[in-house]
């Protein structure tokens, strides 16, 4: 075969030159393992104004560039602006810091282009390992099925499909309830609407002190719910707060539900991988397995790139009775690529589907259970240390010592009011992100706005720790010294 490069006879998408394109895909890949391997360097930075108008206001191409042209804009407009959750101190929300090996799988994954909504080639069993093995680390039962999804949003949706289906045998949509506590993700209440049952039907279930459910409260609400006629549907345990990384009493929980017939949900996001740390920090998933479905992330603390959930079924035959529906051009045959024993487009919406497994997979066998517990675990013990450094702090008060990962703090000053002290941690934050210290969030604890730090990310050190605390005050000093009364 002649491998000289030259132009085709008809129209085509592939390069005109394979050797020049090669150049420049290896140009581009050390480009991207310079950037992981010096991650340190690349805190997140604003994106420019007039770029952000040159993107809005560009016309839409109608001829090609070249290839080199291209890259190099990506160079200059689109590399140095990502999220910044590569860097070792994005503390702001729970985004994974991503994996050099999900670069290799990228690339894999990219020249492969499967469609992993069915039919027989290799993704679709290697998405099953990853949810076997998924399912017997977190103690769910052989008959129990699993599908990966963009994230824990996803994955709630689809278990309400199932769970709703199987209520609303007896009963309208309508009548049917939903309960979670307090401050839970509003994947939820989106859920709900898009399911049919709606948003008003969602029961908010107050806290206690330690910002886990008070179970007394779910038990009424329940009770009082059937008395009125509705049937209870849904109940969302959180393993793993997004605000406080408080985890609800699972078993206890899953009791209550047991009691009455309700399906169990567990929203374990990030929280799920506390089941592969040390003690005490696995407690948080203990009755994560009497769940009816576990939703999770692997682009969280186990720092697969984005995007990755998972949703886990207890009951295999029901998860697929809620999904399978196919047209006779996606009949299965006994041979050939139409074949196959499992096709995921029977457990989820989507028939077009990319091979998200094969980055999961690779991280799991390069690393392991257990390397990804070990980071969860440091993650933890760092917490532990920024909220012993923030006590030792003037002009500081912790607002809870952290039970996983999560660091909730507030900046304050003498003769401040509320308003002031809220919009106070709001310029630290901005501040610290502005100047590439760290990335802090603020959240709401106890009515008070707080600075926050969700600590997931296997790049961090303890000396990150400390250098962020020490900008804080440092930031909190220069406010005070420029602007007494900082609002």
């Amino acid at each position: 075969m002649n491998k000289q490069s030259k132009a085709p006879s008809e129209p085509t998408l592939d390069p005109d030159d394979w050797a020049q394109f090669r150049a420049k895909a290896h140009e581009v890949l050390d480009m991207s393992i310079d950037r992981l391997e010096n991650a340190r360097d690349h805190p997140w930075q604003p994106v420019p104004s007039d770029l952000k108008q040159r993107f809005s206001r560009e016309p839409a191409p109608s001829s090609g560039s070249p290839l080199s042209q291209t890259i190099e804009e990506i160079k200059t407009d689109i590399f140095p602006y990502a999220t910044g959750n590569t860097h070792p101190a994005f503390f702001g929300w729970v985004h994974g810091a991503g994996l050099p090996d999900s670069l290799i799988a990228a690339m894999i994954e990219a020249a492969m282009n499967s469609n992993c909504g069915g039919r027989d080639h290799i993704a679709p069993y290697v998405e099953q390992q990853v949810i076997t093995w998924c399912r017997e680390m977190f103690g769910f039962p052989k008959g129990a099925s699993g599908i990966l999804v963009s994230g824990t949003s996803m994955a709630t949706m689809l278990a309400m499909v199932v769970a709703r289906d199987k209520a609303s045998a007896n009963s309208p949509h309508t009548d049917l309830t939903a309960y979670a506590s307090m401050g839970v993700h509003s994947a939820i209440s989106k859920s709900l609407n898009i399911v049919g049952v709606g948003s008003k039907q969602l029961r908010r279930i107050k806290v206690n002190n330690d910002h886990t459910m008070d179970i007394e409260a779910l038990a009424a609400a329940i009770v009082q719910d059937i008395s009125a006629g509705t049937t209870p549907f849904f109940v969302v345990a959180t393993l793993g707060g997004v605000n406080t990384g408080a985890s609800d009493d699972l078993r206890s929980i899953a009791n209550l539900c047991a009691a009455h017939n309700i399906w169990l949900h567990i929203d374990g996001a990030f929280g799920v991988w506390a089941k592969c740390a040390d003690a005490p920090w696995r407690d948080a998933a203990i009755g994560m397995e009497l769940a009816d479905s576990l939703a999770f992330d692997f682009h969280k603390w186990p720092s697969v790139n984005y995007d990755c959930g998972c949703l886990l079924m207890r009951d295999g035959d029901q998860h697929r009775r809620a999904f399978s529906e196919r047209p006779e051009y996606l009949r299965s045959a006994s041979h050939g690529l139409a074949g196959g024993e499992l096709w995921f487009c029977d457990y989820g919406l989507e028939l077009s589907r990319g091979f998200r497994a094969l980055k999961v997979w690779m991280a799991l066998k390069t690393h392991g259970f257990d390397g990804i517990g070990q980071v969860v675990s440091k993650n933890c013990q760092q917490a532990l240390l920024m909220a012993t450094l923030i006590e030792q702090e003037d002009g500081f008060e912790l607002s809870f010592k952290p039970t996983l990962n999560i660091c909730c703090f507030q900046a304050v000053f003498s003769g401040a009011t509320r308003l002031e002290l809220d919009q106070f941690n709001q310029q630290i934050a901005t501040a610290l992100q502005l100047n590439g210290t760290a990335v802090f969030s603020t959240t709401t604890i106890d009515g008070r706005s707080v600075l926050r730090a969700a600590i997931v990310n296997h790049r961090c050190l303890n000396q990150d720790i400390e250098q962020a605390v020490k900008g804080l005050r440092e930031e909190r000093q220069r406010l005070l010294k420029h602007q007494p009364r900082p609002i």
